[in-house]
């Protein structure tokens, strides 16, 4: 007998098979009917939405465009028996409607798709649930806009049997990440990588969580499996090889580092950013003028990148040159809106070392956080009198702050 065959019966597989026909199509005439309102032509819109129902009766987005636009046309009757029949189908059909209609908008809009999923969470609980997909896609968005917080609340209105979904955990773990929550986010991504152990994504982000929580043999270790495993996203791949040598600096490997630097600009030799962190490298192994000549040449190569500007400002900080030092670093500070955890810490650790009052750099929540000792290292010892200085519990290896 054969075992594939046993699966399915032939009517589970005809069902099978008329749901693909009836989801594709349905979706047909929906997009048919959104762009035809996109024209003016709203009579044809209507009957497009009419027979998308036709063949799905379910698809609560359609029901939400088709009493939307019988309001547009003043046709209130009309509106209110489109929603009693949807009610029909599902009692809570207003609200899943408004949470899938959601993807209608989400390309072009997503404060618009957000505000919809937030009103049909709080119409019904489960109306999330209908659109996980609209969900995880706005807070895509929204953490490209540094909107984590509002990004882990969408996130977490998705019902519980969501919670577990990969692209869920990726996201939140991604939002704990950037607000230094980093144990929280390594859960997210150790929960990932347990049950898709070949996601580069999710093993990059782990072992740059483990860099930053300063267990610096175990990030080298992981960073160096990754190069290994050859990720087909070249982006990876070469942030793997340049993370693995900011990890050796930072954990105070320096001739390592500088090996493994030196060995990535051979092959990639307009990579200012490892430039720039081979300069620092440099720096620690007291080859300044070298260090002044890899900043150089990165700053000359991509002299916009607040990176580079604040590596810059450690150098310079470290030869004593101060004033510059700070020029670097408010440099810094200006090319990425918020100002980065470094160029801030940099800027008032310049300020520090000149002599001036520096105002506090850090949020309350950061005090909080766990971001701060991995920028403190780098910072090297003007880092750590800024952090006597703020009255920070200093946690930063002293192998990692040497000079």
């Amino acid at each position: 007998m054969n075992s594939q065959a046993s699966l399915l019966s032939d009517q589970d597989i005809e069902r099978w098979r008329q749901n693909i026909r009836a989801g594709t199509f349905s979706n047909y005439h929906h997009q048919m009917g959104l762009a035809l309102i996109r024209e003016g032509s709203l009579d044809a819109a209507e009957a497009a939405f009419q027979r998308a129902l036709q063949i799905d009766p379910r698809r609560f987005e359609t029901w939400h465009q088709l009493v939307a636009l019988y309001r547009r046309k003043g046709q209130e009757a009309q509106a209110e028996a489109s929603l009693a029949e949807a009610r029909v189908h599902d009692p809570d059909s207003v609200a899943i409607g408004l949470a899938t209609a959601s993807r209608d908008v989400v390309d072009d809009d997503s404060d618009q798709a957000l505000a919809m999923l937030i009103a049909a969470a709080s119409q019904s609980p489960r109306a999330v649930g209908h659109a996980p997909d609209a969900v995880v896609q706005v807070a895509q968005e929204l953490i490209k806009h540094d909107r984590y917080t509002e990004a882990l609340e969408l996130l977490g209105r998705l019902p519980a049997e969501q919670q577990d979904w990969v692209d869920v955990r990726f996201e939140r773990g991604l939002c704990y990440r950037y607000l230094g929550m980093y144990r929280a986010a390594m859960n997210e991504f150790r929960a990932i990588l347990d049950r898709e152990p070949q996601s580069a994504k999710a093993q990059f982000n782990f072992a740059l969580l483990l860099m930053f929580s300063l267990r610096f043999d175990e990030a080298d270790g992981a960073f160096g499996q990754l190069r290994a495993e050859q990720p087909s996203q070249e982006s990876l791949a070469l942030q793997a090889w340049l993370y693995q040598g900011v990890g050796r600096l930072a954990g105070g490997r320096f001739d390592d580092a500088d090996a493994i630097l030196s060995a990535l600009l051979a092959a990639h030799p307009d990579m200012a950013t490892a430039q720039a962190y081979r300069g620092l490298c440099r720096l620690r192994m007291g080859r300044s003028e070298d260090a002044r000549a890899d900043m150089a040449a990165a700053s000359q190569a991509e002299g916009k990148h607040w990176l580079v500007h604040s590596l810059n400002g450690i150098v310079l900080m470290a030869l004593g040159l101060t004033t510059e030092a700070i020029a670097s670093f408010a440099t810094a500070t200006t090319l990425v809106s918020p100002a980065p955890r470094l160029s801030r810490l940099g800027l008032a650790a310049a300020r520090l070392a000149d002599g001036q009052e520096a105002p506090c750099p850090v949020t309350d929540a950061e005090r909080q956080s766990e971001a701060l000792p991995f920028w403190f290292a780098l910072l090297g010892p003007q880092g750590i009198a800024l952090c006597r200085n703020l009255g920070l519990v200093e946690t930063v290896a002293g192998s990692a702050t040497s000079s």
